[in-house]
């Protein structure tokens, strides 16, 4: 079983959450790349997850992650 965390450290900055994805049944977790200050965590299906990153100063921009394969995509792209 798969659970996910934001938590509000990673490695490279101290205060900067990222979304780690933790595997119960191994009792590991891994950080998600690409997810660096991430907030606002949603589930779009049972593979798929939302969530708001800061992108400059106080912009954000809606980001979906594809778990089985980490790739990290706009969830909404501008006209």
């Amino acid at each position: 079983m798969l659970v996910l965390s934001l938590i509000g450290a990673t490695e490279e900055e101290s205060d900067v959450p990222v979304i780690y994805l933790y595997d119960m049944g191994r009792q590991e977790s891994r950080a998600l790349d690409n997810t660096i200050g991430a907030s606002s965590l949603f589930w779009i299906d049972a593979e798929t997850l939302g969530f708001m990153i800061e992108v400059q100063g106080h912009n954000y921009r809606l980001m979906q992650i594809c778990l089985p394969t980490g790739e990290v995509t706009p969830l909404l792209l501008k006209a």
